[in-house]
């Protein structure tokens, strides 16, 4: 951060400035990701024990919370806000306080790593809550001959006019609007950037194009095609999109730590601050609740696997992610399971070596999705200059750089495996759509380009992306694709 540089007293002279920390200082709220982290790490009490300090007051739980988590927080990974620490108001006043509601020895911590702070740091204790009208009342005592303010909340109204000069830094309209009605002349140094850009792309839509597994099983089925499995395919596409989004919330918020220690997905909403715990948490519960009603509304039986959908991907953002092995047949197991949702929905039959073959090809990708992160990891530490890139390991992953070599023969095994699972449903299966041995080796031929193909592009380090981003962005597999539906649904149709 830049250093703060004093200037010449001027008319009038200048005052000293004091600085809110969460989405002033920083564009998080400290707080609410010390809770995540709580309810992370006590998963089963968590929310209990969040719940009994509560009742006690704010106060109290700000100083439980940090006494539990908070030396924890990587202070160092945080956002900090530019337009704040750069801006001349900071670099010219005589001296620079943080003082904020949350927990005093985090301020210290944060004041401490900044290292441009020169007033006395402060924040809530176990018997004070440090916001409103208690900090307005602190700082006028302290500065009794007048002190500048920078804040962003409702909470910041009653400083803002105790301050001379109030400035406002990340302030949603509203904010700003109420400070004015109030009679503060409020400079404004950032307006808040908004939510919906920063959800949306939380959300991730771009990878609801997995639940077009759901009409996997319906497409092998076309004779018996009925035009009322459209719509309600159409709606289980839709509450598996919806239950989807809200589990990409969940495991980005509980991955905070992780991502911003990630050269790319520290960008993503909740790492970066874009996107605040608070309304991360209510569009959960909105695309969870909404995803699930369609659920309920589609039958018993759909809503059991959309549950058991969100039960699954709820384990693996808690637990099963950081397991080795495990995670990747998790990964295999969520494909998989969108294809059995698509014929419980419609009551179909599937065949276990179809679904075997299924298994075995999106084991290879989640494979390949690990041998990705194993790759980008090595170029990192060596873009560092590290000594020994082989000890590295991959944050929130169970891996080390040492496994890529295995990572990617399972990853290759599992790739050539799943053609040959094609082929003994396609020759062998009593109730094989495939009636043509032709027909058969060619869709086992299309899969074994495809996954060589894929294998040798990440053995190149050509594939930086998600496996299945790139299988949809990239013109050959769309090819592919085309080709293997056309074999498909010529076997059905001819």
């Amino acid at each position: 951060m830049p250093e703060r540089r004093p200037t010449p007293s001027s008319d009038p002279a200048p005052l000293p400035l004091v600085c809110d920390l969460d989405g002033t200082v920083t564009r998080v709220d400290t707080i609410a990701e010390l809770s995540v982290r709580f309810v992370k790490k006590h998963p089963a009490t968590g929310l209990f024990r969040f719940a009994a300090a509560a009742t006690r007051g704010r106060a109290a739980l700000k100083d439980m919370l940090y006494r539990s988590v908070g030396a924890e927080m990587p202070v160092e990974r945080l956002p900090y806000a530019r337009a704040v620490l750069e801006a001349p108001f900071f670099r010219d006043a005589p001296s620079v306080a943080l003082v904020s509601g949350s927990a005093a020895p985090l301020v210290t911590r944060i004041s401490d790593h900044l290292g441009v702070f020169t007033g006395q740091s402060d924040g809530s204790t176990a018997g004070e809550n440090l916001i409103g009208q208690a900090k307005a009342d602190r700082l006028v005592a302290r500065y009794p001959d007048g002190f500048d303010y920078v804040g962003d909340s409702m909470a910041d109204l009653p400083v803002w006019q105790a301050a001379r000069r109030a400035y406002a830094a990340n302030a949603r309209p509203e904010v700003i609007r109420k400070a004015r009605e109030a009679g503060i002349d409020l400079e404004v140094v950032s307006e808040h950037a908004g939510t919906i850009a920063p959800l949306r792309k939380g959300m991730r839509p771009h990878q609801w194009a997995k639940n077009l597994l759901l009409f996997a099983v319906p497409a092998l089925n076309l004779p018996y095609a009925q035009w009322s499995w459209i719509p309600l395919l159409l709606l289980a596409f839709l509450s598996f999109g919806l239950i989807a989004s809200a589990t990409y919330l969940i495991n980005d918020m509980l991955d905070i730590d992780d991502d911003r220690a990630h050269p790319t997905k520290r960008l993503r909403p909740f790492a970066s601050g874009a996107l605040g715990i608070k309304e991360g948490i209510v569009a959960i519960v909105v695309l969870g609740g909404a995803g699930m009603g369609i659920g309920i509304a589609l039958g018993p039986a759909f809503a059991s696997m959309a549950g058991g959908y969100a039960l699954l991907s709820l384990l693996y953002s808690l637990y099963l992610k950081r397991m080795l092995i495990v995670d990747v047949l998790m990964l295999s197991t969520l494909f998989c399971w969108r294809i059995l949702a698509g014929t419980v929905l419609l009551g179909l039959q599937t065949n276990a070596w179809f679904m075997a073959a299924m298994g075995a090809f999106f084991l290879s990708l989640a494979f390949g999705k690990r041998q990705i992160e194993l790759q980008r990891k090595a170029r990192t530490m060596v873009e560092a200059g590290a000594d020994a890139p082989g000890d590295g390991t991959i944050a929130g992953r169970g891996y080390v750089l040492a496994d890529a070599p295995v990572v990617m023969a399972f990853g290759i095994a599992t790739g050539v495996i799943a053609p040959v699972f094609t082929l003994v449903y396609g020759l062998l299966a009593t109730d094989s759509i495939i009636d043509h041995e032709f027909n058969a080796f060619a869709v086992a031929a299309i899969l074994t380009f495809w996954s060589g193909r894929f294998w040798v592009l990440v053995n190149r380090g050509a594939v930086d992306d998600d496996p299945i981003i790139f299988a949809i962005t990239d013109r050959i597999s769309a090819v592919a694709l085309a080709l293997l539906s056309g074999v498909l649904i010529l076997e059905q149709v001819v």
